[in-house]
């Protein structure tokens, strides 16, 4: 059966691909990273010594305290009495209900004496001390309360989510950068974009879909050692687990399965953005410049300074380089609260919205692009006939 202009050409867009050693290297070196990352993570969590040490220094502080008034006095006891009931739980499924149960009471001490002036804790702390007592009393809540703290016992859901937030960003997208250059390298040997006979929006769309689902692949397949190796050892976990960050002095609560939706969702739109402005730059003849620029997008989000002052703080959530680390809009799931730095109003809607309203721009400037060149080439004709 003869086949059509753009299948062919998608069919060698993708052998291209397939055949090149660049593209298997990039996919090996990726999978020994997540494996060394799995190595380095491997690490135990909690011991009850530090649990121990806490409830020894809560009953030297009921001593000190003896002649205090007697709400101090009270909080001493309550503390002293549920830091036991800690160290009773430790290793067992009622830790993280205990654990719960103190940070609660912390959180709520801490709160009371700051809105009577009797606290120096700042938003941030109180805010802190509050997400750790949620974080005990959602996993509390689970059918398997289970707290992870210790990496040697992350199942898949909670370690994929702890990978992709821990890695530097930039590591997501280098398999699209090396793929680009394979595209540019057989451009300029003639051996793509010669005599392809389809129109040029097929051809940015076809060498989209090429960028973007071969980078999506070199990821996949390079993650997957690491992946079964833990699926195998620790099982898939509960999606519902939580997650509690710090962003912009407000607490967000996100289970894990919505923190790993949200990072593939914001991950795919940037991947789509960036394949995008390849696909035209390349059919345009100018690979090298899409190039350079997915480099420098990349790069921008390591200026000092990046989110507090670099750039103008309203302009943040308009640009697509804010949302490459995509750990600022998930948190980082771990044994505590983490702070984390976004820029004000870089929420996932906004995100999204800017990462769609950037696809739509290039996709619009594509268009007058192909029509700037089909005129071009109308008139270069004309003249040949003249």
């Amino acid at each position: 059966m003869k086949q059509s202009g753009p299948a062919m050409y998608a069919r060698t867009l993708g052998r291209i691909v397939i055949r090149s050693h660049a593209a298997w290297i990039v996919t090996g070196a990726l999978a020994v990273l997540f494996g060394a990352f799995l190595l380095y993570s491997m690490h135990t969590g909690f011991t009850i010594e530090p649990f121990q040490a806490a409830l020894d220094s809560a009953h030297q502080s009921q001593i000190r305290n003896s002649d205090a008034p007697e709400y101090v006095q009270e909080e001493g006891r309550l503390a002293a009495s549920q830091l036991q009931d800690v160290v009773n739980s430790f290793g067992t499924k009622d830790f993280a209900a205990s654990m719960a149960t103190y940070y609660r009471t912390t959180a709520d001490i801490i709160q009371t004496a700051f809105e009577e002036g009797r606290a120096d804790e700042t938003v941030d702390s109180i805010l802190h001390v509050e997400g750790t007592a949620q974080l005990y009393e959602k996993v509390a809540q689970l059918a398997n309360p289970v707290f992870y703290d210790d990496s040697t016992r992350f199942p898949l859901t909670y370690y994929t989510l702890y990978m992709l937030t821990q890695l530097p960003f930039f590591v997501w997208y280098i398999p699209l950068i090396i793929i680009l250059g394979i595209y540019i390298h057989e451009r300029e040997n003639a051996k793509l974009l010669s005599h392809v006979p389809i129109s040029q929006p097929a051809l940015i769309f076809n060498l989209f879909l090429a960028l973007f689902t071969a980078s999506l692949a070199c990821v996949l397949v390079a993650w997957l050692p690491a992946a079964l190796w833990t699926l195998l050892n620790n099982g898939f976990g509960d999606p519902s687990y939580p997650v509690m960050f710090i962003t912009n002095g407000e607490l967000f609560s996100l289970t894990v399965g919505e923190a790993l939706l949200k990072w593939v969702a914001v991950f795919a739109g940037e991947l789509a953005l960036l394949s995008l402005i390849a696909a035209v730059c390349l059919s345009l003849n100018i690979g090298k410049a899409a190039q350079t620029a997915a480099v420098l997008l990349l790069a921008l989000p390591f200026i000092p300074n990046y989110l507090s002052g670099t750039v103008p703080q309203f302009l943040l959530k308009y640009l697509p380089s804010t949302f490459l680390d995509e750990a600022r809009i998930t948190g980082i799931p771990g044994g505590a609260v983490t702070i984390i730095d976004s820029g004000p109003g870089c929420t996932f809607s906004a995100g999204m919205t800017t990462i769609s309203g950037w696809c739509i721009a290039v996709i619009l400037l594509a268009l007058c692009a192909c029509t700037a060149v089909g005129f071009i080439r109308i008139a270069r004709l004309r003249r040949q006939h003249a």
